[in-house]
């Protein structure tokens, strides 16, 4: 993201796929001079219909519930910042192995509004919740326990799901 040159950055996964209004969205979100950034939701491709609508009710409580409470969660997958922004709290805090966007969601709104928009929605991969399904809701809510609650990186190492 350092390198990125627009005024605003806008991030995906390799393995999520963007709606075909996206950018479009994002980009009337930041008409407002007090948003820093913008975070979505999440569509999961589980192969099982239950599992994925769960999954996908399950983040879009969390992460608006995380914005109501100020410890916004910028997901990774689903985000754009506003470079100056992102170059004013010190970009991405690199000792956070797990959950920088949250890390990086919480010092932006220090600084400006970091929106929720709940039509912002990507498609992405259920495979590390297909494949361990209690274990992996376990790393990440200590993850996220680790970065909005003890504002300090997660010791957990996640292992590359390919």
């Amino acid at each position: 993201m350092d390198e990125a040159k627009g005024d605003i950055i806008a991030g995906t996964d390799a393995d999520s796929q963007v709606s075909s209004n996206w950018l479009s969205i994002i980009e009337k979100a930041f008409e407002d001079p007090e948003v820093v950034a913008v975070t979505g939701l999440v569509r999961t491709n589980a192969k099982s219909r239950i599992v994925g609508k769960s999954m996908d009710i399950t983040y879009a409580i969390l992460v608006n519930i995380g914005a109501f409470i100020g410890m916004p969660n910028l997901s990774g997958f689903n985000f754009a910042v506003r470079k100056d922004a992102l170059v004013k709290v010190g970009g991405v805090n690199e000792m956070f192995q797990m959950s920088p966007d949250v890390d990086l969601g919480i010092r932006l709104n220090k600084i400006g509004i970091v929106k929720v928009i709940n039509n912002l929605s990507v498609l992405t991969s259920a495979r590390r919740w297909e494949e361990k399904f209690v274990p992996t809701i376990w790393e990440y809510a200590k993850g996220y326990i680790y970065t909005a609650w003890l504002r300090k990186p997660p010791p957990i190492k996640q292992a590359a799901i390919r």
